[in-house]
């Protein structure tokens, strides 16, 4: 971004407001150090990287949720082949997923991530 504009904004007082909140230097410098996004690339790619991250921190949480249920209840951990209305854990828990979650965590758990 055009430095002018940066000055004109009085953009260095916003970044020193940030910085006098942060509780580190560390942390303090990264605040000054701060630069506004000025193209719509860098938008969209920052955007994405953000929904991956999402993506991927709501795969981890489905996980530790089957784990923790497959742990609490045992007995309902393998499918019933005697009943075969009595799915198994994981079974029960994907049917409680929207299409999208479901295709996810098929594919995280499958080591096969879309592109």
């Amino acid at each position: 971004m055009n430095e002018k504009v940066l000055n004109t904004l009085e953009y260095n007082k916003i970044l020193e407001m940030l910085a006098n909140k942060a509780n580190s230097a560390p942390g303090k410098k990264l605040c000054r150090e701060l630069k506004p996004y000025s193209t719509e690339a860098e938008v969209k790619q920052l955007e994405q990287m953000e929904s991956m991250f999402q993506t991927m921190e709501m795969y981890q949480e489905m996980n530790q949720t089957m784990s923790a249920m497959k742990e609490m209840f045992p007995d309902m951990s393998g499918a019933d082949t005697d009943n075969p209305s009595h799915n198994s854990m994981e079974d029960m828990l994907m049917g409680m997923l929207s299409p999208e979650q479901k295709a996810m965590y098929e594919a995280f758990s499958n080591n096969q991530i879309p592109l």
